[in-house]
């Protein structure tokens, strides 16, 4: 079979159902009237956060390319359209949070997050002589006119929930949450300054001071007080964490760049350490040093190093050094002769969040009771301090069955058994059925779907007449 006639194959997965889509021709001459532009119609949400405190959840929705903040708030959880965006313009949403009281929503509107080296590339697909512009807003939870805050990305809200902190033209600046003021620069030093993190009272803010070969860690605690460097060398310090306390930070150093070049075909391990420093004084000193394998080298998987200061004064952190993409904890006192593995086994996690307690670690793993959840995903917790990790949401549709249990489907075998609801995923969001799918169920050809299953076939090779190995 050519390319092109494969091409006219495809498998199309959406929310609430599977199917095997026609050949485009006999797709758009369907009686029931469902095209392919019916699929590309269907919603597509990204974006989900949630308020460190209460019930309020926000997340973004992009309906045939016209992108807006929608929220909902419990024990409904109400699903509802927050911004009103209109016109299909090609400008995403990014970097959505809630402020820690859940008042406002905040994010970024404009830019190439995605296919760009430059997240502040302006996107302009209408060709307008004036392209919207890479801007920070806020707006009320309970409704209003979204508000830009400035230009710039990644914004943090400070857990005050007064201000934001964002980044502009490689410096850090603080804005109103509300929009009152207009944004001033918080920190402009040498370097490329970003990576805001707040302190856990709101009063300081850590940041990131790239200085090219290497980069420093400095807190700002004030405009008539001195930047307080942490530990600073010639190395890459990257991603500070703040003790529950506000007292420490931890971070992660890298050695710096120059010198001899080495040689590009060579494999060879990328060391990583992570350090603790006193946030007053500065003074540090080294933690944990990865193994010098290439397994012990900086992680690439999303997050990469994935960085918490835990509860119980513990540090977690996500290595391969197991051959698997996995977290580990260790006490930040130093006592600890060797990192605790918290999730043992032949899986990956990634999209790691760290509960607003700090007890629990939150993630992505394709890891299950079922064979084939090897390759599908769920939802992961685990504790931090032991290796109890624990799936809480089924990767299908779930059908309520009776009180605490669940129905799920995978393949033909259907079957029934407990999911824990996890305290970051409020039992009444999975209850509701998926909201977005009226807006093109009408067309969609539910008789004639199938019951999607796993299949598998093995590789062969004709290298030395012989078959590949299992």
């Amino acid at each position: 079979m050519s390319v092109v006639s494969r091409s006219c194959l495809a498998l199309v997965a959406i929310a609430g159902g599977a199917w095997v889509a026609l050949p485009a021709a006999r797709a758009a001459a369907r009686p029931d009237g469902f095209t392919v532009e019916d699929v590309k119609s269907a919603a597509f949400p990204n974006q989900l956060t949630a308020a460190a405190r209460g019930g309020r959840i926000a997340w973004a929705l992009d309906e045939q390319g016209q992108r807006n903040v929608w929220v909902a708030e419990g024990p409904r959880f109400a699903p509802r359209r927050l911004t009103r965006y209109t016109t299909d313009d090609g400008q995403e949403i990014t970097s959505l949070s809630l402020s820690a009281d859940g008042k406002y929503a905040v994010y970024v509107r404009g830019g190439d997050h995605s296919g760009s080296w430059d997240d502040s590339v302006l996107v302009n697909p209408a060709a307008v002589p004036t392209p919207v512009k890479v801007q920070v807003w806020s707006v009320p939870f309970d409704g209003g006119e979204p508000k830009a805050l400035g230009d710039g990305d990644l914004p943090v809200v400070s857990p005050r929930s007064d201000v934001v902190a964002f980044e502009k033209d490689h410096q850090i600046w603080v804005a109103p949450l509300d929009g009152s003021a207009p944004a001033k620069a918080l920190v402009a030093l040498r370097g490329e300054n970003g990576a805001a993190e707040w302190s856990p009272d709101g009063a300081r803010l850590a940041f990131v001071s790239n200085r090219g070969d290497h980069s420093f860690i400095g807190v700002f605690a004030g405009a008539s007080e001195p930047v307080v460097w942490i530990a600073p060398s010639t190395s890459r310090d990257v991603s500070p964490r703040w003790s529950p306390d506000g007292r420490r930070l931890a971070f992660v150093r890298r050695p710096g760049t120059g010198g001899a070049p080495t040689p590009v075909l060579v494999a060879r391990p990328v060391p990583w350490a992570i350090w603790t420093a006193d946030a007053q004084t500065g003074e540090g000193r080294a933690l944990w040093t990865s193994p010098e394998t290439l397994r012990g080298s900086y992680p690439t998987t999303h997050g990469e190093t994935n960085l918490h200061w835990a509860a119980g004064d513990r540090i977690v952190f996500l290595s391969y050094m197991d051959g698997w993409p996995h977290l580990y904890s260790i006490a930040a006192a130093g006592q600890d002769k060797e990192p605790l593995l918290l999730t043992p086994g032949a899986y990956m996690a990634e999209y790691i969040t760290l509960s607003p307690d700090r007890r629990l670690l939150v993630f992505a793993a394709n890891s299950g009771p079922d064979p084939d959840d090897v390759d599908r995903r769920h939802v992961v917790k685990a504790p931090v301090d032991r290796a109890a990790p624990e799936v809480s949401c089924s990767w299908a549709q779930p059908r309520r069955a009776r009180r605490s249990r669940w129905r799920s489907r995978s393949g033909e075998a259907r079957r029934r058994r407990r999911v824990p609801s996890p305290p970051i995923c409020p039992r009444a969001i999975r209850r509701r059925s998926s909201w977005c799918r009226g807006k093109w169920s009408s067309r969609r050809p539910t008789a004639s779907t199938s019951t999607p299953s796993s299949s598998s076939a093995r590789a062969a090779t004709r290298a030395r007449g012989r078959r590949s190995p299992r």
